[in-house]
């Protein structure tokens, strides 16, 4: 709403006009939602309305109203934002800002820093201690919640070298500041399965700051990308006073959540190789809700099958244990056999001895057993019925 005027911006007419409030204590987040929108489509169809919408909740009302408001925006002659608030010397101004580092002492204790190098950070992180700031999805909860008791933060939004998607023949190399957005629109050529699966866990308000880096960092053993990059064998960057160095994301995770890393080193990049071009790659997520919620158990897979014989196999599970696990022991069992019944149901079989689940209020020990073992089934399912001229003996989806 521009003060001069004194009257409701068209969105915020149409939430009025379609009833769609009632507590009002959600409504600010739905309108500059359906805001964001309007200033990327002038005509948004019902589905952009409700994939700009996913971020948010509502315990009052159904939906049906409010997507109906953001629908029926009388959108003719309004003005975008940009349009009403542009300066180009002001965006100017800001770009010059990034290139200058932040230091600011609040007390003895709370201090913050945004350097505008690695090497810089590098020095940073081991003379402060920091905590290491990206797109705070998870620590900055903790921190509002005051359950964070650290008060010394790093943050990385002004090193453009993290801000960064690299591409060669065979791989990928991520910034440690690139959000799940930038990451998705690059994987779509590169990566095309982990690209659909990143629809599922996060809105677009988490996806435009939340980085791949921060999820492999936090080393939840739930974690949405470690089962892919696990399957994909990642390489992870490292990097403290003492030099650089890379960790194979297999070897990184040495318990719940204990990671290889030296003291004072931070993550500052990670490379996934691409995916062979003859091999069929799936992940899978299992949770209360298909979108939008942790995992309970999630898997990922890729495989590639030559004359009747598995030729290359690669298993990850998470949720299954106290660190996302590679299930060697299942890929060397399968490796060098053709996909048929008996072959499939031994490994199967193998999969209990090789997990070590936990109950909780996402899953009992005996669902997320139950879960791994029919994920596999499952993924051996799906690839026949999309090689159906393949010599492997038909599996059943029961």
């Amino acid at each position: 709403m521009e003060l001069s005027q004194k009257k409701l911006d068209p969105i915020q007419e149409s939430f009025v006009r379609c009833n769609a409030s009632q507590c009002g204590f959600c409504t600010p987040g739905f309108i500059m939602a359906t805001a964001s929108l309007y200033e990327k489509k002038s005509q948004p169809s019902k589905k952009d309305v409700q994939n700009y919408l996913t971020g948010n909740l509502c315990r009052c009302t159904g939906y049906d109203s409010i997507i109906q408001a953001g629908c029926d925006v009388e959108n003719i002659n309004r003005k975008k934002l940009q349009e009403r608030y542009f300066d180009p010397s002001m965006t100017q101004d800001l770009l010059n800002d990034s290139n200058i580092s932040i230091h600011m002492d609040f007390d003895e204790e709370s201090k913050y820093f945004a350097p505008t190098s690695i090497a810089e950070a590098v020095t940073i992180h081991a003379e402060h201690k920091t905590k290491l700031i990206s797109g705070a999805t998870d620590l900055g909860v903790q921190i509002n919640k005051g359950r964070y008791p650290q008060r010394v933060f790093l943050d990385l939004r002004f090193i453009h070298e993290m801000n960064e998607v690299t591409e060669n023949q065979d791989s990928i190399t991520v910034g440690a500041k690139v959000n799940w957005e930038k990451l998705r629109r690059v994987t779509k050529n590169t990566h095309p399965r982990f690209a659909e699966f990143l629809h599922l866990f996060a809105s677009p308000q988490i996806k435009n700051v939340g980085t791949l880096v921060g999820n492999v960092a936090n080393a939840s053993p739930i974690a949405d990308s470690t089962p892919y990059l696990m399957m994909a064998e990642a390489v992870i960057h490292l990097q403290n006073v003492d030099g650089k160095r890379q960790v194979p994301i297999v070897d990184f995770y040495k318990g719940y959540k204990v990671l290889d890393m030296k003291d004072n080193e931070f993550i500052t990049h990670i490379t996934i190789p691409k995916p062979e071009q003859a091999a069929t790659t799936k992940l899978y997520k299992i949770s209360a809700r298909r979108d939008l919620d942790i995992s309970c158990v999630n898997m990922a897979a890729t495989i590639e099958v030559a004359e009747g014989k598995i030729k290359m196999l690669r298993l990850a599970y998470g949720g299954v244990g106290p660190v996302v696990k590679r299930m060697y022991d299942v890929e060397r069992f399968l490796i060098g056999k053709g996909v048929n019944p008996t072959t499939i149901q031994k490994a199967i079989e193998m999969i209990p001895d090789a997990i070590t689940p936990i109950s909780d209020v996402r899953g009992s020990m005996t669902f997320r057993y139950r879960s791994a073992q029919n994920l596999l089934k499952k993924f051996f399912f799906e690839w026949q019925k999309e090689n159906p001229h393949s010599d492997s003996v038909a599996l059943s989806a029961k």
